[in-house]
């Protein structure tokens, strides 16, 4: 992987960070302020949790290839 592919990978990787950021704390204010909020938005707090899944299998990667640059 180039540099430039790595950096590519990190920017995506804080997009994902600010996706999950925003999924969370929209949750958090339906859940306070919307009647039945948790219910309506429940699909909301699937997505935050999906994308926290490929959050984490991202910076996986990330991680072997900065450990092994030869990859």
């Amino acid at each position: 992987m180039t540099p430039e592919q790595l950096q590519k990978a990190k920017k995506g990787r804080n997009i994902l960070v600010a996706a999950a950021v925003f999924a969370f704390v929209c949750y958090g204010f339906a859940v306070i302020f919307i009647p039945w909020g948790w219910a309506i938005y429940s699909l909301l707090l699937l997505g935050g949790i999906l994308i926290l899944y490929n959050l984490i299998k991202i910076q996986k990667r990330i991680k072997e290839i900065e450990d092994n640059p030869d990859l």
